[in-house]
């Protein structure tokens, strides 16, 4: 196959791989010698414009033009000078195993005017390279299309087998056969249908017999494939830990628990214990104040001026009026809370104004609440209005259940970790309602930041002392003594540098995380959120000024900002 044009005449060698240029002399006499850009449009109107062109020839050949064009016309006419200008070269394809022979990446070189990779080619080279498992043939071909229709030369990559991990077994676990304290805390229904929200039936309790929860042996799990096929066993599952507690025994065979006296299961993890349950009728002046090892259920209710403290949960049949509760775990009020203003001041967060006290390392659950400081580790649910309290839940405060539009939180100061959820937040009276969302993780984050601020202080004053001492070593005679000295405090002075460069990422990465808690905290209101309620969030303080219905507030890019679509989740 050959090409004629003017001076320049191309053709391809015998093996058709090489594009060869050849001067014709007679013609060259004609005109002058071509330049460099007519050369390279002539061959990117060719059939050869893919071919890897050699510059180094193309400059040879522009130059033996050029000579042959100004040399005395008695030279010999006919075609002089050939050239290989440009060669084809077929595309090439490279797998790469990852270490772990997880992964498959492939790698293609686009074709100079050559033969492109084509399924064949690729399933060649997959089983040259043991390749068998999780092939991805749509990323195959894909990659071969992409590379087919790219410059010649260029690189292009894909991931095109996968192998699969192995999937651990199911760990063993005790599986519960009884209700517990944790579970029974939906209100009964009568024969009637009707929904009585103040009785929720039986206390659950156990009798020293009784089966409380059988063993459920670990899976196998699913064993894996690398790419290569090499099977990959699976790792079963732990054996389901056994943690002994008071009140329970494993049966002779070890798998099943068995209630070993009389009392209030707790489900926990590893297992069950049963409580010792301190029970009594009421707690008032006839029966003085109540501290306990364990949990206690008082039928009636706690008069004023009592306490009742107890290591585990804390169940209250009746109301509270004016008292001190504290509970280790759980602490329940099936009525009311109660308390007063000793002055009129519930508008921060660290008043002692009111006169009952509710604390729990769980979480607390009440009918309704007035004039009450509720601390909790956990959640606080109030059944039906929360009005002038102080509440304070590390995780959430709920006023009304899940849906419930006609729940009330107005007044006092409401913290909260995560999120905050009622009917109608505030009243039309404008009565000031306070709410602080502040993640209980954010102070130890802050005391951690404050930490690592005095550390860097330090460093800092340690690194100017001794940069004092190289300034000053540096102007001595170089003894060996100063040459030592000297090395020994820049050493130290690398150090400190690198020490504080650590401090500065660990500092960004707390402000990060900060950030994180943040973001995650929200006010929602079921129906209506009133004007007159205030939210802070960190630094950021906002008064609601309108009313909305429903949605609520979060914070967005560190600001408080009021969104209609939010909703609570349970």
């Amino acid at each position: 196959m050959e090409d004629t044009v003017d001076a320049i005449r191309f053709s391809l060698s015998a093996d058709q791989q090489q594009l060869q240029a050849e001067i014709v002399v007679d013609a060259l006499r004609r005109q002058d010698a071509p330049s460099r850009e007519q050369l390279l449009a002539l061959i990117q109107a060719s059939d050869y414009r893919r071919f890897k062109l050699d510059s180094e020839a193309l400059q040879q050949l522009l130059s033996s033009a050029k000579s042959l064009a100004s040399s005395d016309l008695d030279s010999p006419v006919g075609v002089t000078t050939t050239v290989t200008l440009a060669t084809r070269i077929d595309a090439e394809l490279k797998l790469k195993l990852s270490e772990d022979r997880m992964r498959v990446e492939a790698q293609i070189c686009s074709a100079y005017g050559g033969a492109p990779v084509d399924a064949p080619c690729f399933k060649r080279a997959l089983v040259k390279a043991g390749i068998r498992h999780g092939i991805d043939t749509q990323a195959a071909s894909q990659l071969m299309k992409k590379a087919y229709r790219a410059e010649p030369g260029s690189l292009h990559s894909a991931v095109i087998a996968k192998g699969r991990a192995a999937v651990k077994g199911r760990n063993g676990h005790w599986n519960s056969l009884i209700e517990t304290s944790h579970t029974t805390d939906r209100p009964s229904q009568h024969q009637e249908g009707l929904i009585d929200l103040l009785d929720y039936g039986e206390i659950p309790s156990v009798q020293q017999g009784d089966l409380l929860m059988e063993l459920v042996p670990p899976g196998a799990g699913e064993p894996g494939a690398d790419v290569c096929g090499q099977v990959l066993e699976a790792e079963p599952g732990r054996e389901a830990e056994f943690v002994e507690s008071e009140g329970v025994e494993l049966s002779a065979d070890g798998k099943q628990l068995i209630a070993a006296r009389a009392g209030l299961p707790v489900e926990i993890p590893g297992g069950m214990r049963v409580d010792n349950i301190y029970v009594v009728s009421q707690v008032d002046v006839e029966s003085g104040h109540i501290e306990f090892d364990g949990s206690v259920v008082v039928r009636g209710d706690v008069a004023e001026m009592m306490k009742v403290v107890a290591s585990g949960d804390i169940t209250i049949g009746g109301s509270i009026q004016s008292a001190y509760l504290q509970a280790g775990g759980d602490l329940q009020v099936r009525k009311g809370v109660v308390g007063h203003q000793r002055s009129d001041d519930d508008h921060h967060f660290d008043s002692e104004d009111l006169t009952c006290e509710l604390y729990a390392k769980g979480d607390i659950h009440v009918g309704f609440a007035q004039y009450a400081r509720l601390q909790s580790e956990g959640d606080i649910l109030v059944d039906k209005q929360l009005i002038h309290c102080l509440s304070q839940a590390r995780q959430s405060l709920k006023v009304g259940r899940s849906g419930d539009r006609n729940a009330k939180l107005i007044g006092g100061v409401s913290r909260v970790g995560k999120q905050l959820v009622s009917g109608d937040i505030g009243t039309d009276a404008f009565i000031p309602t306070q709410v602080e969302l502040y993640p209980a993780a954010v102070a130890e984050i802050d005391q951690q930041m404050a930490q690592l601020v005095d550390a860097v202080e330090q460093q800092e004053q340690q690194l100017a002392e001794v940069k004092e001492q190289l300034s000053s070593l540096s102007s001595q005679p170089k003894t060996p003594e100063n040459q030592k000295a000297y090395k020994q405090a820049l050493r130290q002075s690398i150090e400190v540098g690198n020490q504080a460069v650590e401090w500065d990422q660990k500092r960004q990465e707390l402000k990060e995380k900060r950030k994180g808690l943040f973001a995650g905290v929200e006010l929602i209101a079921r129906k209506t959120l009133y004007p007159g309620v205030t939210l802070s969030a960190d630094d950021n303080q906002l008064k609601n000024q309108q009313q909305h219905e429903g949605g609520g507030y979060s914070l967005v890019d560190g600001d408080i900002c009021y969104q209609p679509e939010l909703k609570e989740t349970n």
